[in-house]
């Protein structure tokens, strides 16, 4: 071990040291410069575009008003306009009355006194038969096919066999 010169290792491995200490040194100082780049450019685009979109109905103040919209004109005021900036007179359909400027809205009774609808009186559909004795393999596709389609279509039992399926299955908390 007397014939490796140790000097010579340490002062290699000091200057291995301090370069790369000045290489991490190098790194932090390119990573805050461009960090403050980066905030001076979000600065000055802050500052230089639109404001954001502010809701009227966060802020305390009132929203521009719009402007009034432009009079309608009827065909009539225009086709007389032109008549009268060309010198003739022409006869005309007499004006209807103008058109109210609010629409008036139904007055409606109150929710306790509202009428009552007619109720249309409902006629029984066939019972749906799928007794093992009835069937046949040649017609049991078309009676039962026939048989459902005709509960389907009345849609009275439809809605009654829902309510009576959610009423008599599990709660739905109790689901999965």
């Amino acid at each position: 071990m007397d014939d490796i010169p140790w000097i010579y290792v340490v002062m290699i491995f000091i200057a291995f040291v301090s370069w790369v200490s000045n290489r991490v040194k190098e790194a932090a100082e390119y990573r805050r410069q461009k960090r403050a780049q980066r905030a001076a450019a979000e600065r000055a685009r802050r500052t230089t575009s639109e404001p954001e979109y502010e809701s009227p109905y966060r802020g305390g103040r009132d929203p521009e008003p719009e402007p009034d919209p432009e009079p309608v004109q009827t065909y009539d005021d225009i086709f007389r306009e032109l008549e009268r900036r060309m010198g003739g007179e022409v006869e005309s359909a007499p004006t209807p009355p103008p058109l109210p400027s609010q629409v008036e809205e139904p007055e409606t009774p109150p929710i306790g006194s509202m009428p009552e609808l007619p109720v249309k009186p409902v006629k029984p559909s066939p019972p749906v038969s799928l007794s093992k004795k009835k069937r046949r393999k040649s017609s049991a596709t078309g009676e039962t096919a026939a048989a459902l389609t005709g509960v389907l279509r009345d849609g009275n039992q439809l809605r009654n066999a829902l309510i009576l399926k959610e009423v008599l299955d599990k709660p739905v908390s109790m689901r999965k």
